[in-house]
């Protein structure tokens, strides 16, 4: 508990925020999230998280969860579509590697560990 916990509104119930309001309430304050939808819900469709994304959804306890939502990537190939020319070769190192999640998936294991 912080010594002196405080009251604080977290903008946006995106990723980041219900993130930052996960952080916020874990270390003792009053966390209210403002959204100006009517609820809450993922926009967009997938996208890929990388080693500090993933790093960050492990502390909070979501590591495990979010694994089993997604596909894992370790090699990143991109080609020119005319040439063939390689443009983007990126391969994860040190045990490290990427995620591809559904935007929803992410967002709802994000939004039930809040109303949690």
């Amino acid at each position: 508990m912080p010594q002196h916990p405080k009251k604080i509104a977290v903008v946006g119930a995106g990723i980041g925020g219900l993130a930052t309001a996960l952080y916020l309430d874990r270390l003792g304050h009053g966390v209210t999230i403002l959204e100006r939808f009517d609820a809450a819900r993922p926009v967009g469709s997938g996208l890929m998280r990388q080693p500090p994304g993933l790093a960050v959804l492990a502390d909070l306890g979501m590591a495990d969860t979010i694994l089993a939502l997604g596909s894992r990537i370790d090699h990143l190939h991109g080609a020119d579509c005319d040439s063939g020319r390689t443009v983007l070769d990126v391969a994860y190192r040190g045990g490290n590697f990427g995620l591809a999640v559904h935007r929803a998936a992410l967002f709802n294991t994000l939004r039930d560990a809040v109303v949690a």
